[in-house]
């Protein structure tokens, strides 16, 4: 699988910025700027980006949407440049409503994984819990903060 996913929630007013970096290929002051300017998703995530990449379809397949990048001009650079799903603020209680709704187990997680990825693995339900509650959690410090929650996943 690729590397780490990791989360970011950004302040409005440090987007342009990060864009004008990312649309640059700038990444070593892009990511200097993210890490200095922005709050970190805690507990980091220790999987892969992938797993939060399927993580975010099984909720889309689900009517639950994270990625509005394409709504912002400047996310929709830094989600190309840097494989984000960018979900704004204003959104953050519905979606964590609809999660806490969800009624889903390990052994489906593990299921959806597997399926999507075509390939039988140990962990697979784990692995998709983890990367669900690394999205929620990130979710509730965007609630807290505001601005953007950026989910790096590639």
């Amino acid at each position: 699988m690729s590397q780490l996913a990791s989360g970011y929630v950004i302040a409005d007013a440090l987007i342009p910025e990060l864009a004008e970096l990312a649309r640059k290929k700038n990444h070593e002051a892009f990511w200097a700027l993210l890490k200095k300017g922005a709050l970190a998703v805690q507990p980091e995530f220790e999987q892969s980006g992938v797993a939060a990449s399927v993580a975010a379809c099984f909720l889309e397949e689900r009517g639950i949407a994270l990625n509005y990048s394409q709504q912002h001009a400047d996310l929709k650079i830094i989600a190309e440049e840097s494989a984000a799903i960018c979900c704004p603020s204003g959104v953050a209680s519905a979606i964590l409503q609809k999660i806490a709704a969800l009624e889903t187990d390990e052994d489906e997680l593990a299921e959806y994984f597997e399926a999507f990825m075509e390939e039988d693995f140990d962990d697979a339900g784990e692995v998709m819990t983890d990367a669900l509650g690394f999205i929620e959690t990130g979710l509730e410090l965007l609630q807290q903060k505001g601005g953007w929650l950026v989910v790096f996943v590639a």
